[in-house]
């Protein structure tokens, strides 16, 4: 699943980076640099507005990367390619591509939005809302017009008739209907059976943190990773079948009620005819088939607890131990299917103890190990990756049964509750492990937390480097080459903030002078003329020595972002925060006011900047 969910965003951002071929044409010799968003994988969730400045990590993946001399196109204003060419639509597709590549998944639409709108992006849109929609909405369509014919239905259109779609996904459970109902005492057992969901998973999460910080001090490059990616699937691959071989584990099929469709998922694995193999069933199947067979088994006695107890613990381990390795392995399956296995466990042992001999009148038709294997599926699920509502949507959509929609609400809250008692999800364990900075997580609770002293802005801002609004072309080549800073304030002759500049403006800049043997100053860029460059920004060393720039001066008067946002150095940090987060701003200027006290119209200095490098220093620092 983590895989086709991978494509789906890698695919999105390829389509927001292509270009297009339009009239006119000009050679550029410029340098590529990188814009991803979380997940990933993991990619950066925040749907930021315009680009604008940030320290560290936009300058190291410039670095990174080769300079290239191929043409390219001039965008005619208002073209296709000019709309796919900004940092807020790359995120938006890459986005929607992670929405899409859950829906085919699960056959799931509404499902995918509701995960885009959790994992893979930080706010709500409505414009972005309404895309991801209309996109998982065809890609759903187009999916079962191919997936109908290939799982033995008829062609969606033939000369003859038109047949009729099968809604499926690529991973699907199948329609349940002998779940029957539940009462207020199933409720309780459900909410326990999240408890201790959310208990192996967040055990889980912890140890692949561990695992992981162990791969990223000693697997470090290529062919040792190479050799753990083989040493993982030889090791499964053997453990699996030695298993699953004996016939210890067969039994008779006529013996047991299956129940409907219950038989399609057993497997015969060296056992004689008429009987199934129950670690066959287990191991040696699909993971999607195995939760199938789990969730579609009435009689309590077709797994033992002996097998599912093996399976679990296995699985558990192999799982833990996969994912984060050097291939694109899944997460959602195999929590489902650990969560569906343990969840049948679970319903074994109250099927078999407290409903038959305490509760027997009050539930004799209740089918306790299908109703548990499905929620316990859920609720491991929602105790790794602490998601909810998409979850919910994706479990409804593949067993199309949505009576126990309380049910697996109950599991999952009680999972998701119980593992952030412990640690965080493991897609936010593994973005803190990569080092991204750029995406901040929920307020640290010491910007909330009373205390004698609140944090202001002047406790966590850093020394500006300011430049003057007519500056020497030296000055600035020498700054881009020895700060990692992506935006500057500006000040005019007195020292009073005029406004911010970019990075890859001042690059440009000096790129373009080069070549027009002019001061900017006399000609100045347009919008167009920066964004003929992007993504691929001129680097440090793309630009022309300090012996061939002296005396050259750039006026940044016309190129500045003269309405940036700003703090004073007294705000709260609190606030501050919150700006960073819900505005998706990526620096603050701090500013006081030049004399006693404020007054409007007043002139300010720059005292300090805040980025979010910053803030997530102070979310180390706390945990």
């Amino acid at each position: 699943h983590t895989f086709r969910e991978s494509q789906g965003a890698i695919l999105g951002a390829i389509i927001s980076q292509g270009r297009f071929e339009t009239t006119g044409s000009t050679k550029h010799t410029t340098s590529a640099t990188g814009c991803c968003g979380k997940f990933d994988g993991a990619l950066n969730r925040s749907n930021q507005p315009n680009p604008s400045p940030t320290t560290g990590a936009d300058e190291d993946a410039n670095a990174t990367l080769r300079n290239d001399t191929r043409e390219y196109p001039k965008l005619r204003h208002g073209s296709l390619a000019k709309w796919l060419r900004t940092d807020l639509q790359k995120r938006d597709f890459v986005s929607i591509g992670c929405a899409c590549g859950v829906a085919s998944a699960f056959g799931a639409p509404v499902g995918g939005v509701l995960f885009m709108i959790e994992e893979a992006s930080s706010f709500y849109k409505q414009e972005l809302f309404f895309r991801a929609t209309f996109a998982t909405t065809l890609n759903c369509v187009m999916l079962f017009l191919i997936l109908t014919p290939l799982n033995g239905g008829d062609f969606p259109v033939n000369e003859y008739k038109i047949g009729a779609l099968q809604a499926k996904g690529v991973c699907d459970f199948g329609k349940i209907t002998t779940l029957g109902s539940y009462n207020i005492l199933d409720i309780a057992l459900f909410a326990i059976l999240g408890v201790l969901m959310g208990l192996f998973a967040a055990l889980f999460n912890h140890t692949n943190k561990l695992l992981t910080q162990w791969r990223q001090k000693y697997v470090t490059n290529p062919s040792r990773r190479m050799t753990e990616a083989l040493v993982v699937a030889i090791v499964t691959a053997t453990v699996c079948f030695v298993c699953s071989y004996s016939d210890a584990w067969c039994a008779d099929i006529d013996n047991l009620n299956l129940g409907k469709h219950a038989s399609d998922y057993l497997s015969s694995f060296n056992c004689a005819e008429g009987q199934y193999n129950e670690a066959a069933t287990l191991f040696l199947q699909q993971l999607d088939r195995t939760v199938a067979a789990l969730v579609h088994t009435e009689d309590p006695d077709a797994f033992s607890a002996t097998t599912l107890l093996l399976y679990f613990v296995i699985v558990w381990g192999l799982a833990c131990w996969t994912y984060g390795i050097a291939i694109p392995s899944g997460l959602f399956i195999p929590s489902i299917a650990m969560g569906a296995v343990g969840g049948r466990l679970f319903g074994l042992v109250v099927s078999q103890s407290l409903y038959k001999h305490i509760f027997d009148d009050v539930n004799s038709n209740h089918h306790h190990v299908q109703a548990c294997a499905l929620v316990g599926g859920a609720a491991f699920l929602g105790g790794t990756t602490r998601m909810t509502v998409s979850i919910v949507m994706i479990s409804l959509s593949t067993i199309e049964d949505y009576a126990f929609l309380v049910p697996i609400m109950v599991g999952i809250l009680s999972a998701k509750l119980t593992g952030d008692a412990f640690n965080e999800g493991l897609y936010d364990i593994h973005i803190k492990l990569q080092g991204i900075t750029t995406f901040l997580e929920h307020e640290p609770t010491c910007l909330s937390r009373r205390t004698k002293r609140s944090l202001v802005a002047s406790d966590l801002m850093v020394q500006p480097v300011v430049l003057q609004v007519v500056e020497s072309c030296a000055v600035i080549t020498r700054i881009l080459a020895t700060t990692r800073y992506n935006g500057f304030p500006v000040v005019d002759d007195r020292g009073l903030f005029r406004g911010t500049i970019l990075r890859s403006q001042l690059s440009v800049m000096l790129l373009e002078r080069q070549r027009s043997q002019q001061t900017v100053r006399d000609e100045f860029l347009s919008h167009s003329d920066f964004l003929q460059y992007y993504p691929r920004f001129p680097r440090v060393k793309d630009l022309p020595p300090g012996e061939d720039i002296d005396g050259c001066m750039l006026d940044l008067e016309h190129v500045l972002n003269g309405s940036a946002l700003t703090v004073t150095s007294d705000t709260h940090a609190h606030r501050v925060y919150r700006l960073f987060r819900h505005l998706g701003v990526r620096h603050l200027p701090v500013l006081t006011p030049r004399g006693a006290v404020w007054q409007q119209g007043a002139a300010h200095e720059v005292v300090g900047i805040i980025t979010r490098k910053d803030l997530h220093t102070l979310e180390s620092e706390e945990t």
